[in-house]
């Protein structure tokens, strides 16, 4: 027996009473593995969803929508309008926010409105309601997927008529979703990247229509013309004139210990206060928020630096939610991401460092998909406009090498350098003042490259800047000479000969040693018919 247009336990309740079945004596079977309940404080309601999702109460409703005590129970039809399942919002955020109610097999959202969409010639296919929801608010005919194991091969049908579907992938698993409808509906489907996850959030991020439908297009469209392009691309702006620019993704690299993290912070320190870069009264930060991103468990470090430099009250870290934990999770994970994002998009972010990169991915830092997580990295600088700074360490030097540092360098995967638009190195050039740090940059691909400037850490953690600090000349053999006479004749005066003889031992020419011998202005003196050697007296220079 079927029974269509109820409820699963409706259903239940009508067969029992058509039986004759006591509903007392039918009793489940108790789940062995059953988890506890995690209810939310209270059932989550329109009103709370249409804040969520920047859509109005009405037009939710208008889609079947309805309050429950679980939360908000959302109808599945097929194209006819019969119910198929429900699925329950339990909540906004977390792992447990949909449950699904009684009924048949789990089939795409939106069904329903294919038939309103005939004369269309484009589909989108989603995840998830709330995606479907922004969409058909604006308009544009989509259906939703329930999560990226849900798609079946009959489904190709659904996109019959259509000349173009358009796929969101979104980040992780996105991808074999879109493979999968690839696979199934061949060369309609093009595959579409945003700047958000979804358009759900892209939406909230600006719900303005018209801004909203003009960068979907974009998106949607993978050609532009060069005008086009150049008009998008034009007009760098920087948060440090010709060195650090903002909506983009620069890379500080050096050896460990250097003073990577330290000048860094002083970074964050000049755009908190907005003080002098480097102590230059005419060039000063554009005063904002500064963010740390720590993944190397340095907070400890990072307190005690921020509280030298007088900061810790000002300097933004983020951090899980509802957890006491200072590390947020791997960054190529959906929730550290999404903690990243909000983080950033607060208003008044200038810039944001991420310390480092490595301890910012779960995979082979030597491995190209690295790239994957820079241009990621990459979007997100440009959608918030926000100058974020990577950390990131340098190969160790190699026996025969100058020791100035390249892009080759740079520890890893060479994709590491390709998508940073700045890579600013710092190194110590001369190895009898170590304590000198030079700041060079290794590319730049927004400005002509700019003059190497040099600082020191003083003991209370501050930062002084001045002249970039050299490597120090190679000795000339007059220098070899000269050293080699002032050493031989500081015993006392030699005979010629014996000079010639321990020079040519020391690799000295003849030639060298009488040349140092007329710039240190040595005497020669002839005792008993030999000529003998003698560093001049006070009187005799």
């Amino acid at each position: 027996m079927k029974v269509t247009g109820l409820g699963f336990q409706e259903a239940l309740e009508d067969m029992a009473k058509t039986f004759g079945i006591n509903g007392a004596e039918r009793k489940e079977k108790p789940s062995k593995k059953k988890k506890p309940s995690q209810k939310p404080e209270k059932a989550l309601t329109l009103e709370d969803y249409a804040k969520y999702t920047s859509l109005p109460v009405d037009f939710l409703k208008s889609l079947g929508i309805k309050e429950t005590p679980k939360g908000l129970l959302m109808p599945y039809l097929d194209q006819e309008g019969r119910l198929l399942r429900m699925r329950y919002r339990l909540s906004l955020k977390g792992d447990e926010r949909f449950q699904w109610g009684k009924g048949e097999e789990i089939a795409p959202y939106g069904l329903w409105k294919l038939p309103d969409w005939k004369e269309k010639e484009e589909l989108w296919i989603v995840e998830g309601e709330s995606d479907c929801h922004t969409l058909w608010y604006l308009g544009i005919p989509a259906i939703g997927i329930p999560g990226v194991t849900t798609w079946k091969k009959e489904y190709a049908r659904l996109t019959d008529g259509f000349k173009k579907v358009y796929v969101i992938q979104e980040p992780q698993e996105g991808e074999k979703l879109v493979e999968q409808i690839k696979k199934d509906c061949k060369e309609k489907v093009i595959a579409v990247r945003l700047a958000e996850k979804d358009p759900s959030g892209l939406w909230k991020r600006n719900p303005d229509k018209e801004a909203f439908l003009s960068r979907l297009e974009k998106y949607a469209r993978p050609y532009c013309t060069l005008e086009e392009f150049a008009k998008d691309c034009e007009g760098v702006e920087w948060l440090w004139d010709s060195w650090i620019p903002f909506g983009m993704v620069t890379l500080l690299v050096g050896q460990s210990g250097i003073g990577k993290s330290y000048f860094a912070l002083s970074l964050c320190k000049s755009v908190i206060w907005g003080t002098s870069w480097r102590g230059d009264l005419e060039e000063k930060a554009p005063r904002g928020k500064a963010v740390w991103i720590d993944t190397e468990e340095a907070i400890p470090i990072l307190k005690e630096r921020a509280k030298k430099m007088g900061i810790i009250k000002e300097l933004i870290v983020p951090r899980r939610k509802d957890e006491d934990l200072d590390l947020i999770p791997s960054l190529d994970t959906r929730e550290g991401w999404e903690i990243l994002e909000e983080t950033l998009r607060q208003e008044g972010v200038k810039i944001a460092v991420l310390d480092s990169y490595r301890g910012a991915i779960q995979g082979d830092e030597n491995s190209s998909d690295g790239i994957g997580f820079m241009k990621r990295l990459s979007r997100l600088a440009r959608e918030t406009k926000v100058a974020i700074i990577v950390i990131h360490h340098l190969r160790k030097k190699e026996v025969g090498s100058s020791g100035e540092i390249t892009l080759d360098r740079v520890r890893g995967s060479s994709a590491i350098v390709q998508i940073p638009r700045v890579v600013i190195a710092l190194d110590n050039p001369n190895p009898y003042q170590k304590e000198e740090v030079r700041v060079s940059q290794i590319k730049n691909s927004n400005a002509i490259r700019q003059k190497s400037f040099g600082f020191k850490i003083q003991e209370e953690g501050i930062l002084s800047f001045g002249e970039a600090p050299e490597k120090p000349k190679e000795p000339t053999q007059l220098d070899k000479a000269e050293q080699f006479l002032l050493a031989l004749l500081g015993e006392g005066k030699k005979e010629s000969t014996e000079v010639f003889q321990a020079g040519e031992e020391e690799g000295l020419s003849s030639i060298t040693l009488k040349r140092a011998k007329k710039e240190l202005s040595i005497v020669s003196e002839r005792i008993d018919g030999k000529w003998y050697w003698r560093l001049p007296d006070w009187e005799e220079f």
